[in-house]
């Protein structure tokens, strides 16, 4: 009798260690996981310069710039008829400010049309 009495406390004891196993498992998977979510947002870098976006669609040097279309690194992009232009030591920008070799950024409407470009550095 004894024997099975002790066969049973065994058991439960073990029962009871796994499912606080378990338990821990779960809780540290969840908590991994939520620290992969959080850090994407948490640990962004900061922008190139204040007011800026976080990140652009494409960066690149500007090959040439006309009122219809830019080339960034040997790639065409149409105008949209609404774009903006952004540099960080101006409040109002227009498409004079930009020349040649500058670094800029722009975010885009589709695949290749561009409804906003940010100066990065001049060249």
């Amino acid at each position: 009798m004894k024997v099975y009495v002790l066969f049973a406390m065994t058991f439960i004891y073990k029962q009871e260690k796994m499912k606080t196993f378990k338990n821990l498992l779960i809780l540290m998977t969840s908590l991994l996981c939520l620290f992969f979510i959080l850090s994407n947002k948490t640990f962004a870098e900061k922008p190139i310069h204040p007011d800026y976006p976080y990140d652009f669609d494409v960066t690149g040097k500007l090959d040439r710039i006309s009122r219809e279309k830019l080339v960034i690194d040997d790639t065409l992009y149409k105008l949209s008829s609404s774009v903006t232009y952004h540099a960080p030591d101006k409040v109002f920008t227009n498409l004079l400010d930009f020349h040649v070799q500058d670094t800029v950024g722009v975010l885009l409407k589709g695949k290749n049309e561009i409804v906003s470009i940010w100066l990065i550095k001049k060249k």
